[in-house]
């Protein structure tokens, strides 16, 4: 049986059962993206070997390329390189176009991607997030899950964040969770004629990640899971809207009121937020969220002197830090706003939308916001998928502010094949009559 699978009689055979692979390793690499990410970087390339094998790869390529969506990944990327040219940081600038090559996967899954397989690769990673949230809840609680983990080969644990199995940060943990919890949540609200144990499935899984989201202590994720879960209601019941927002924004704003009463690491950390907030108005940019304020202070008489190109790929940081160098007074401002130049923490200020418009201006900016614009304007006929595309764009939207999307690539990947998965014209692999 397995021979006569994988027998290589005629092209079309051979072509066919390699498309056929490749959408299966996509539904391995989906699950493997929030556990294991080494391993799902080394199963990409076996779909990128299998992708070659599987013929009409010139029809493919441009059938890809002019999906705006498969295009607006690709101009980010392209505008990196070609914003390089007089580039006073090429080490800088390099860096940037190898963590961000990942950008180009859109091209690859679309061009192997078969429209029957949307659904078993979403489910794959959503089977992924829910694998991390059993294992955040047995940290939770208690139970030593963490020395088994760290003797299984490929899987990098870690062991710095609370409740954080295997992402590198909580923030990129609580993005995907937010994500998989309002998939759930959508489901739930829309799906009313599934059979019961799907819709238990659901639910268990709304909940377990809708849990976990407030264990791991992301003030991102908390503020990206009330503004998205009321995105998700609203949509589902669109034509009640002015109702139903009100009712949801009671319920979520109640149920933040007593998350604050009740629980010590949700109030802590929302007094953060407000402690920073305040701290920054009276200059002082010392503290975790006033590093970022205090980027974006600095950041603007650059942006101000180089508004239509910005200053060139990596040219960025150097810039700004000369400013922050000239212009700052205060000897504990300088000192925090200079780490991430010091350390060569990711080349980056925190921040999707500085590092964007420092570096290309405000060209850059349209190019980032040209993605969720095209991923809001995509002629998706499936509602899911749509409303998928929307909770997608809004996501890039509010993340790209007080964090990072592309640099963390457990973040970025996810949304590059979720993007790709949601597109209204996934290539077909045809049989060759």
């Amino acid at each position: 049986m397995i021979l006569r699978l994988f027998s290589f009689d005629t092209v079309r055979s051979y072509r066919e059962q390699s498309a056929l692979a490749a959408n299966y390793l996509l539904i391995l690499y989906a699950f493997l993206l929030p556990v294991a990410p080494k391993a799902a970087s080394k199963v990409f390339i076996g779909i990128a070997v299998l992708m070659l094998f599987s013929g009409g790869l010139k029809e493919k390529f441009f059938r890809s390329l002019k999906h705006p969506v498969v295009l607006s990944f690709i101009l980010f990327y392209l505008m990196h390189a070609l914003w390089m040219f007089g580039s006073e940081h090429i080490s800088t600038a390099l860096f940037k176009l190898k963590e961000f090559k990942y950008l180009l996967y859109v091209l690859v899954i679309t061009m192997i991607l078969q429209k029957g397989f949307v659904s078993k690769i979403l489910g794959g990673f959503i089977a992924g997030i829910s694998l991390s949230v059993l294992i955040s809840l047995s940290m939770f609680s208690g139970l030593p899950i963490l020395e088994l983990l760290q003797k299984i080969p490929l899987v990098t644990v870690n062991t710095i964040h609370p409740n954080v199995p295997f992402m590198v940060s909580y923030t990129a943990y609580s993005i995907s969770l937010v994500l998989v919890a309002n998939l759930m949540l959508y489901r739930l609200l829309v799906r009313s004629g599934e059979i019961f144990y799907l819709r238990f499935l659901y639910a268990l899984i709304f909940i377990g990640t809708s849990t976990t989201v407030f264990l791991v202590d992301s003030r991102l994720g908390y503020i990206l899971y009330g503004i998205s879960i009321l995105f998700t209601i609203a949509f589902a019941f669109r034509r009640y809207f002015y109702r139903v927002a009100a009712v949801s924004s009671l319920l979520v704003g109640t149920t933040y009121v007593l998350l604050y009463s009740y629980s010590p690491s949700f109030e802590s950390r929302v007094d953060t937020i407000v402690d920073d907030a305040r701290n920054s108005m009276n200059a002082s940019y010392s503290s975790g969220g006033g590093i970022r304020i205090g980027y974006y202070v600095h950041g603007w008489e650059v942006i101000r002197n180089n508004p239509i190109f910005g200053v060139g790929t990596g040219d960025h940081l150097a810039e700004v830090i000369d400013v922050i160098n000239r212009f700052e007074k205060d000897p504990a401002n300088r000192d925090a706003l200079n780490y991430n130049y010091k350390s060569g923490d990711s080349a980056s200020f925190d921040s999707e939308y500085l590092d964007t418009v420092v570096q290309f201006g405000i060209v850059g900016l349209l190019v980032f916001f040209n993605i969720a614009y095209r991923l809001i304007r995509d002629p998706q006929p499936d509602p899911y998928l749509k409303y998928f595309q929307y909770l997608l764009a809004l996501s890039i939207v509010m993340i790209a502010g007080p964090s990072l999307i592309f640099i963390p690539s457990e973040v970025g990947k996810a949304l590059v094949l979720l993007a790709a998965l949601s597109l209204s014209h996934p290539i077909e692999q045809r049989s060759r009559a």
